[in-house]
C-alpha cells in the first residue's frame, strides 16, 4: 500500500518548513514517487518526466488511457529548451503574456521526452502553472479521473485515489 504524505501549506507557514516540504517533495518526486497538487484550475497529479516508472504511476492511478498525452510543468518561460525542440517567436510571446497561467503549448518535443509523457506523439505539451511548478520535468495529469468524470475533484478525493493504488514492482 502506498504510504501517503501530506504537507500542509498556508498563509502561516513559515519559510524553512516550506522549503523543507518542497525539498522532500522534490526528493520524493526524483526517486519515482507522484504527487498531487493545486494549480489555478485543478489539482494535478505529477511525477519526474525523466523516470518513465513513475509517469506510468500518474497513467494507473487516474485511470487515463494510454494515448492520452500528459501536459509537462516547467518552472518558467526559461526551461521550454528542456522539453521542446523548436520554440517560435510566437511562442515566447504567448509565455511571457500568459504564463504563469492556465495555458498549456503544444511544441515539438526533445527526443529524451519520453514517449510515455507524450503518448508516442512527437509533440509535448508546455504549461507553467500557478503557483509555478519546481522547475522542469514534472508530468501532469489532472487529478480528475479519465472515465469521463468531471475535473476538479476535491483533496480528499484525489488522496483517496493517490493511497489506494499500490507501488508498481518492478
Amino acid at each position: 500500500m502506498v504510504q501517503t504524505k501530506i504537507y500542509k501549506i498556508g498563509p502561516g507557514t513559515q519559510k524553512d518548513a516550506f522549503e523543507t516540504m518542497i525539498h522532500k517533495t522534490a526528493e520524493a518526486l526524483l526517486n519515482g514517487k507522484t504527487a498531487a497538487f493545486p494549480t489555478e484550475t485543478v489539482y494535478g497529479i505529477g511525477a519526474s518526466i525523466f523516470n518513465e516508472n513513475a509517469v506510468l504511476k500518474i497513467y494507473q492511478i487516474k485511470g487515463r488511457p494510454p494515448d492520452k498525452p500528459l501536459s509537462v510543468l516547467i518552472g518558467s518561460a526559461k526551461d521550454m529548451d528542456k522539453a521542446a525542440s523548436e520554440i517560435p517567436d510566437f511562442a515566447r510571446l504567448l509565455a511571457e503574456k500568459f504564463w504563469p497561467g492556465p495555458l498549456t503549448m503544444i511544441l515539438r518535443k526533445k527526443e529524451e521526452i519520453s514517449d510515455k509523457v507524450t503518448a508516442g506523439k512527437g509533440t509535448v505539451g508546455l504549461r507553467v502553472p500557478a503557483p509555478r511548478a519546481a522547475g522542469i520535468g514534472a508530468a501532469d495529469g489532472a487529478a480528475g479521473l479519465s472515465e469521463r468524470q468531471p475535473v476538479r475533484r476535491r483533496r480528499a478525493e484525489i488522496r483517496r485515489r493517490c493511497s489506494k493504488r499500490p507501488e508498481r514492482k518492478n
